[in-house]
C-alpha cells in the first residue's frame, strides 16, 4: 500500500496549493487529455525497487512522478517553469512526511507541443524515496 499512500498524499498535497486549486486532477493519466480540460496534473508510481536488507526488512525505493500539462501562449515554458518550482517543494515535502529514510527529486522534463492553435506543455517532475518496510513471508 506505499505506492497508493503515495499517490494519494500527493495529489492532496497538489490540491491543497492554491496554484492548482482549480485543475483536473486525473487518476489515470492519459496524454490524450481534451485541451479544454487543461490545465490537468497527474500522480503516478511507476516502478519501485525492492532489495532484502535484512532478514525481516526489506528496502524500497519508489519513483513518483507528477505530470502536469497546460495550455499557453508564447510564454508557456516559463509558466511551466513556475509550476515546477512549486510541485518540486510541494513533492518533497510530501515525501519528507511519509517517514522515509531519503527523498529526492531525480529529473525534470518539460515539453510543448505547437501543433495546432494553441500551445500545450507538459511538465514532469520525478522523485524517488527509501524506505525500510517489514519483510512480508507467506504463511505456510
Amino acid at each position: 500500500m506505499i505506492r497508493k499512500t503515495l499517490r494519494d498524499d500527493m495529489f492532496a498535497a497538489i490540491a491543497a496549493h492554491p496554484r492548482f486549486a482549480g485543475m483536473t486532477p486525473r487518476r489515470a493519466w492519459a496524454y490524450a487529455s481534451d485541451r479544454a480540460r487543461l490545465p490537468a496534473y497527474g500522480v503516478s508510481t511507476p516502478v519501485t525497487p525492492s532489495a532484502q536488507v535484512a532478514k525481516d526488512i526489506t528496502e524500497r525505493r519508489p519513483t513518483v512522478t507528477i505530470t502536469l500539462r497546460r495550455a499557453g501562449g508564447d510564454d508557456l515554458e516559463d509558466v511551466l517553469d513556475e509550476d515546477a518550482e512549486y510541485l518540486e517543494f510541494i513533492g518533497l515535502t510530501a515525501l519528507g512526511g511519509e517517514g522515509f529514510l531519503v527523498a529526492e527529486m531525480t529529473e525534470t522534463r518539460l515539453s510543448i507541443d505547437a501543433q495546432g492553435d494553441q500551445r500545450v506543455g507538459t511538465l514532469s517532475l520525478t522523485f524517488q524515496a527509501t524506505i525500510h518496510t517489514q519483510t512480508i513471508y507467506p504463511e505456510e
